[in-house]
């Protein structure tokens, strides 16, 4: 009995009061830019991130006035302390949605648990799991240690999305397509209602100035994840099943080679065609790679932080995309329509862009102006995947491919003390734009 009191009590005591860094949080981008000003890269690029700071309770009503053509959730009330935190949103369609999480953190691991939103990825638009989602329901969390000349940090992430499917992808989840499933003897897919993703990362940083970061991702359809799938030590390639497994591999990094600039990138492979070995399979799973590269600089002057980046993206044609709705890497929310959102670049695929950023932070003032070029082709995730001339046209696979099209992207967003200002064109034409007003206690 006592040796149990003694073990709740080390477990009490070695709880850290801490509080969450989210990633559009003017703290946590000074806390980037101070990194970046010492000449030392971040510990990892996820966020939420643990912060040493304490957190005050803090309660806050918005006054929400917005337009958008996407699935945006767009906050009306919110109560965050330092473990924990809750928000209602109200949606395009006038629907509410909750979000809230918990989180703890034990020495050097932690986790956070709950609906929340969450990145992985330091560039504006991440191409394997970025912001573009409004948010995740599921778990992340991770440690760090030393490891031989430098730190490394071992994470992990579960997380649930809508699994609903119209008759027609019903149809087409019930179907016997991959020929190494363990249910080719029945003739009949994997189409029960769930759709996970499962995400082990490696981060390494040998030296302060570099990490490089290991990243395996596991998206599991039409199938409950069993605890062989659930195991975060495993290597998800051994765990990878056909039929209801569609994997991703990416890598992603930075290096501050002087105080005050960044060179990051990161690369993802959906799929690749060995022409060795997979010599006539083209039309099965083409080839589809994502990567983005930027450099950023920043200095400080008087308490006001200046901020410059540029970035460049290139999406292949079939990134993301499968036969089966549950095996696309795309998250499904539901409001006045049925919303399919890439879970990595934001535009979805068969994709060239690039990027510039500005933006001044002093306190609680942050001011960002940002101009992108996005290029995309025919091919796209509306495009079927049961179309094997197009999959078996090798031309088709970079992209962008066919009639392009091209798009002029501004947007400004303002956050002063109590007033956000968000509006995006396409060159002269609103695209989406929110005023809020906001009211602390």
């Amino acid at each position: 009995m006592k040796k149990i009191f003694l073990i709740i009590l080390l477990f009490i005591f070695s709880l850290t009061v801490f509080s969450f860094y989210f990633e559009n949080n003017i703290d946590y981008k000074i806390y980037i830019v101070e990194r970046m000003l010492n000449g030392e890269v971040l510990e990892t690029a996820i966020s939420p991130y643990p912060s040493d700071k304490k957190l005050n309770t803090n309660v806050v009503f918005q006054i929400p006035y917005f337009y958008t053509n996407n699935y945006e959730l767009i906050p009306i009330f919110e109560i965050k302390n330092n473990k924990s935190g809750l928000k209602l949103d109200i949606t395009k369609g006038c629907n509410f949605k909750l979000e809230m999480y918990y989180g703890e953190k034990i020495n050097t691991f932690w986790f956070v648990l709950g609906r929340y939103k969450t990145d992985w990825s330091l560039l504006e638009h991440g191409v394997f799991f970025s912001d573009s989602l409004p948010y995740v329901n599921g778990i992340t969390g991770g440690f760090t240690t030393n490891f031989l000349l430098g730190d490394m940090g071992i994470y992990f992430g579960a997380y649930s999305f809508n699994p609903y499917l119209t008759e027609e992808e019903l149809k087409i989840q019930k179907m016997h397509i991959d020929g190494n499933s363990d249910r080719r003897s029945i003739n009949e897919g994997y189409y029960d209602p769930y759709k996970t993703l499962l995400i082990h990362r490696l981060d390494l940083k040998p030296i302060k100035f570099f990490r490089v970061s290991i990243n395996e991702l596991n998206l599991i359809g039409g199938k409950f994840p069993d605890l062989v799938d659930l195991n975060f030590m495993n290597i998800l390639h051994n765990t990878y099943g056909e039929g209801y497994s569609n994997a991703l591999f990416a890598i992603d990094g930075e290096l501050v080679p002087l105080k005050g600039l960044k060179l990051y990138g990161e690369f993802a492979m959906d799929d690749f065609v060995v022409p060795l070995t997979e010599a006539g399979a083209e039309s099965y799973k083409p080839t589809a790679f994502a990567w983005g590269y930027g450099i950023k600089l920043a200095f400080k002057r008087n308490n006001s932080y200046y901020i410059a980046k540029y970035e460049n993206y290139k999406i292949y044609s079939w990134m993301y995309n499968r036969w089966q709705e549950l095996l696309k890497f795309t998250g499904r929310y539901i409001d006045d329509k049925i919303y399919d959102i890439p879970m990595g670049y934001d535009y979805g695929s068969g994709i060239e862009s690039q990027l510039i950023s500005l933006e001044y932070i002093k306190n609680m003032i942050d001011v960002k102006l940002m101009f992108e070029q996005v290029i995309q082709g025919e091919i796209n995730l509306n495009t079927s995947y049961f179309d094997t001339d197009l999959k078996g046209n090798t031309e088709t696979w970079e992209g962008p491919y066919g009639k392009t099209k091209e798009y002029y992207y501004t947007t400004i967003n303002l956050n002063i003390n109590n007033f956000l200002f968000n509006v995006k064109l396409e060159k002269t034409n609103i695209v989406e734009y929110n005023l809020n007003y906001i009211i602390k206690f």
